[in-house]
């Protein structure tokens, strides 16, 4: 029998309800990339990932082209739960991020459970709104952090205000990051160097310069994506990042990409706890690295065109 307490979404449920409900999962396999649903899909069941990740992304422009991922759901956690309430068709779509397996529980099993049982009903109803309203809180939080950065960048007008005020609030607006610091390509001297660094403990941060011969480096590069260290002892992949900058327990590390070019690298580290960041940690992170690039790239053509502008004007002095 499945052992459906393990779950946040049932652990204050009774073990009478559980082993009822237990009856009337299904689960599925899917494999990496794989769709669980799309958007529009009917909405007939609630979704739990017993094994695996699952990425919850939403179509943003007229011609459905183009799509954005909203949440990362963990094993663990769960999705699709307004099918349950609603039964309307699905608001975003649900795409296998791993190999993954998924236990469903549709809707009418759901509510016949419940009138069987009508003294724990409410009970069991609140326990699913208060999982509901904690996953509303945090992407309030996220939306508001991605909004604050959205006003910085149109606000600021150099690179090192840019980066002071963006990190501030992404530090304050996760609760895990011990310090959060900013590493900007030089493309003279072919350099990663620290030009910011913010968090109650950002003066543990080594200020040595990044190259492109780091490991850490070369991997964000090779593969262009965040990478995620959940144990920084026991990882052998980067064995140099920890030595030159460093000496945290766990670590996000997300690339600035404009296209192909590099732009900096932003790292959140955590000096208290071993794998500290879930994933809407890592979502966020990723966001807010994909503002920073058009501004980076938009204050670069500023500054060399103010210091054109004043070249000009000495020549022109002379």
């Amino acid at each position: 029998m499945l052992d459906l307490k393990k779950h946040e979404l049932f652990k204050n449920f009774s073990d009478n309800i559980l082993s009822k409900l237990s009856q009337y999962v299904f689960e599925k396999d899917y494999e990496e990339n794989e769709i669980i649903f799309k958007e529009g899909d009917p909405g007939d069941s609630l979704c739990i990932v017993e094994q695996g990740e699952v990425a919850i992304r939403r179509l943003v422009d007229k011609n459905q082209t183009k799509r954005k991922t909203l949440a990362i759901i963990e094993k663990g956690d769960f999705f699709g739960e307004m099918a349950i309430f609603e039964g309307k068709p699905r608001s975003a779509s649900a795409v296998a991020s791993l190999k993954t397996k998924i236990l469903f529980i549709k809707k009418e099993d759901f509510w016949n459970l419940l009138k069987e049982e009508p003294g724990t009903a409410v009970t069991n109803l609140l326990a699913i709104n208060r999982a509901m309203s904690e996953r509303l809180r945090v992407a309030n939080q996220n939306f508001i952090t991605t909004f604050e950065v959205g006003q910085i960048i149109s606000a600021v007008n150099d690179m090192q205000s840019l980066f002071e005020q963006v990190l501030e609030q992404l530090a304050y607006s996760m609760e895990k990051a011990d310090a959060i610091f900013f590493a900007l390509y030089d493309e003279f001297t072919e350099t990663f160097m620290i030009v910011s660094k913010k968090g109650e403990e950002a003066s543990k941060i080594q200020e040595e310069e990044l190259t492109k011969e780091d490991s850490v480096i070369k991997d964000i590069i090779q593969n262009k994506k965040a990478i995620y260290i959940e144990n920084t002892d026991t990882t052998e992949k980067y064995p140099d990042l920890v030595h030159k900058t460093f000496d945290g327990k766990s670590v996000i590390i997300a690339p600035v990409f404009l296209s192909e070019k590099l732009l900096g690298v932003l790292f959140v580290v955590c000096f208290k706890e071993y794998d500290a960041f879930n994933q809407t940690n890592k979502l966020l992170a990723g966001t807010v690295a994909r503002q920073l690039a058009p501004a980076i790239e938009d204050l670069k053509h500023r500054q060399e065109e103010e210091n054109r502008k004043r070249l000009q004007e000495k020549r022109y002095n002379y």
